[in-house]
């Protein structure tokens, strides 16, 4: 085949793949190549510059590239606090009339003249927007945004914004009815409202609404005092499959729950075709958010997909019960994902537990609930399908009865994120879920007793066959009461010495069973270290001024230093103590030393972090805050 027979359509495809360069190159190669290339070589413009505006609406350039290539550009982007007035805008949208998606963010659009000199009807073709309205007064921004949604009849995703609700237009519910009589091929939308209360006549118009069959998804942020407005969305959005809901409502939801249901009554099941729900709300002690999801019967719906972000101050600990648990119940018996974000200081919080129904799809758990306590044994009992689970919660325990009758779990990720872990509940994931094979623990504090003869922290997880194990600022301690010393008060004594205990040990020995079914454990990533043996691996974590905050580095002990730590250990008693009267006040207060200093840290004692066996490992001294290795290993998007 020679190259002028390749299908344009193969050449397309092609031409995602290349870079600018080779695009080039093949424009020039043959004729048959240019409209392929070129095509996909303009098929985006970004403009984050007053230059790149000034260059696109030159109009002294005889031969502007913008005006005799802007007929293949599909995608168009603005950057943030560009200001383009509506001059310029007018002149783009002559240069690129084939447009198919158009994104102004924040501060993109000049205020100044918007909507005068514009002409949205060049771009009637448009089937995305995000676009973010100038600060106006508020009729006229709303005059503004549906006079540009009224010359856009193809737009299928729409992502709008006007500010905050200080500056949001207040929307009637004609204001709704018109926006979609725009926009009827409308299929994502994406706005931030406030509503103004519904006149008589308005519920009339609500009941006889057409629904706008062709929207699947909705990501409202609102601003209501009038409840009625829920009945509307019921019967608008009556074909949603995902639904996106920031409420702030001024409402006692107990005043009107039993008039909404009897008006959704005639509209049951409300959102049949739900299947993933994100729910933001403030948790306070006037608004129940179970009850709220509770009128809208939405356990009718099959929700596979449910995110809640709980945000506030809650002064009733059995309301923030009901919130949390309530709204988890609601889908439990379809859910196949779910993630709960908790960030509510509750009084007295500790005598909430989080429980909930039984799960029997879930696959998928996310729980950031750090003031609510979290029983791991319970947790799996109710999700026996689990195969994920991310954990960002103060201090997970495992109920009195836990190791009486386990049964085992399928479970293959863990993830603990800023928690106190006793040495005992790894040892118990470690024996129920037999098929964990990647854990992180993400700056965790992990504790238990030491050996008073050789020094030892045992963490046992010996029934654990890791894939691959990461242990990101992992701290020590050998104590069931872990604290740091250099956060608090110093004695005046400068004979006095601290306890061993609330100093965390730096010396870590990873070590696996010798029938292991791997050859060796080896660093996820390059490095200058040695490959371990086959049996064990100790590493030391010292202060490093060159490294990231908190300036901790990891580095794996020498053969000649495993062996004299190994012989200090044997008689740890001893020499610990000879050691701990040797010390000075002023070298027991530092928490880290430098690497040269490592055997400074041996009278601390050592962790044994004992599994199965290991394929990789990766040990760090700092958080690292956007894990993408990690997120490519567990599937996150």
């Amino acid at each position: 085949m020679l190259a002028y027979d390749i299908p344009f359509e193969i050449l397309s495809k092609i031409a995602i793949l290349l870079s600018v360069k080779d695009k080039i190159q093949c424009i020039l190669t043959c004729k048959a190549w240019q409209s392929p290339f070129q095509d996909v070589l303009w098929d985006t413009i970004s403009v984050f510059s007053k230059e790149k505006v000034r260059e696109i609406c030159d109009s002294d350039i005889k031969a502007n590239i913008y005006k005799q290539n802007g007929g293949r550009v599909k995608l168009l982007i603005f950057g943030r606090r560009l200001r383009v007035s509506d001059q310029d805008l007018n002149t783009i949208q002559h240069r690129f009339k084939n447009l198919q998606s158009f994104c102004a963010p924040d501060s993109s659009l000049s205020s100044t003249e918007f909507g005068k000199i514009a002409d949205w009807k060049l771009w009637n073709s448009l089937k995305e927007l995000d676009i973010f309205i100038p600060v106006l007064d508020k009729v006229r921004s709303l005059k503004e945004s549906l006079k540009i949604l009224s010359n856009l009849p193809s737009l299928r995703r729409l992502h709008f914004t006007d500010g905050g609700f200080e500056d949001s237009p207040i929307y009637t519910l004609r204001d709704i009815e018109a926006l979609h009589t725009h926009l009827p091929k409308l299929e994502s939308l994406s706005i931030q409202m406030v509503l103004a209360p519904l006149e008589p006549e308005d519920i009339q118009l609500a009941k006889n609404t057409i629904p706008a069959n062709t929207l699947t998804v909705l990501e409202i942020k609102l601003e209501f005092k009038d409840y009625r407005w829920l009945y509307y969305f019921a019967r608008k959005y009556y074909n949603l499959r995902t639904l996106s809901w920031d409420s702030m409502h001024d409402m006692d939801i107990d005043d009107f729950k039993d008039s909404l249901s009897h008006m959704l009554s005639d509209i049951s099941p409300v959102f049949p075709h739900l299947n993933s729900i994100t729910v933001s709300s403030i948790c306070c002690s006037e608004q129940k958010q179970a009850t709220f999801w509770r009128i809208f019967d939405i356990s009718k719906s099959t929700i596979k997909d449910a995110r809640f972000l709980f945000t506030g101050v809650n002064d009733g600990k059995v309301l923030l019960e009901e919130d949390v648990k309530g709204c988890i119940e609601l889908c439990s018996r379809t859910l196949e994902k779910l993630s709960v974000t908790c960030d509510v200081y509750a009084y007295n919080s500790d005598t909430i537990s989080l429980s909930f129904n039984t799960c029997p799809r879930l696959v998928e758990l996310y729980l950031d609930v750090r003031f609510l306590p979290i029983e791991l044994d319970t947790l799996l009992d109710q999700c026996m399908s689990l195969k994920s689970i991310k954990l960002s919660v103060d201090s997970p325990s495992v109920s009195p009865s836990a190791f009486n009758d386990i049964m085992t779990h399928g479970v293959g990720f863990i993830e603990l994120i800023t928690s106190k872990l006793d040495t005992s509940i790894l040892k118990y994931i470690s024996f129920r879920c037999r098929k964990l094979y990647h854990m992180r623990l993400c700056d965790v504090l992990v504790y238990g007793p030491i050996s008073q003869e050789t020094g030892n922290i045992y963490i046992d997880m010996s029934h654990t066959h890791f894939e691959f194990l990461h242990l990101d600022q992992v701290h020590f301690y050998p104590s069931n009461k872990p604290y740091c010393m250099m956060n608090g008060n110093k004695p005046q004594d400068k004979n006095y010495l601290p306890d061993m205990r609330t100093i965390p040990v730096r010396i870590l020995e990873i070590c696996q069973q010798k029938n292991g079914g791997h050859d060796k454990m080896t660093p996820s990533i390059k490095d200058k270290y040695k490959q371990p043996s086959i049996e064990s691996i100790w590493l030391h974590t010292y202060h490093c001024p060159e490294a990231f905050y908190p300036w901790k580095s990891v580095r794996v002990l020498k053969k000649r230093e495993v062996k004299m730590a190994k012989r200090y250990f044997c008689g740890f008693q001893r020499k610990s103590t000879r050691d701990y009267v040797n010390m000075t006040r002023e070298n027991a207060m530092i928490e880290m030393v430098l690497r040269h200093e490592w055997k400074s840290n041996l009278l601390r004692g050592y962790v044994t972090f004992r599994c199965g066996d290991i394929k990789k490992y990766r040990v760090t001294g700092h958080t690292v805050s956007n894990d993408a290795l990690w997120r490519k290993i567990s599937g996150e998007s």
